[in-house]
């Protein structure tokens, strides 16, 4: 039969080791987060160029509508 005092260790070594795996569940969720983020912001990243390309084109464009370009 296990004797009380080892029972009442037993118990505070389970909650001791308890918090550790929540604490790394945590970790774990808060690292997908950023990674999510970080995917998000490469996305954002590769669209630029074709954002300023059309941006260029725009001035390019108004010229022409207003017969403003050299000839």
């Amino acid at each position: 039969m296990v004797e009380p005092d080892n029972i009442v260790l037993e118990r505070h070594i389970r909650g001791a080791v308890d918090v550790p795996r929540h604490d790394r569940r945590e970790v774990k969720q808060r690292i997908c987060s950023h990674e999510r983020e970080v995917a998000h912001v490469h996305v954002k990243l590769a669209e630029l160029p074709e954002r300023v390309d059309r941006v260029s084109e725009r001035p390019e464009r108004v010229e022409r509508r207003l017969d403003l370009t050299e000839a």
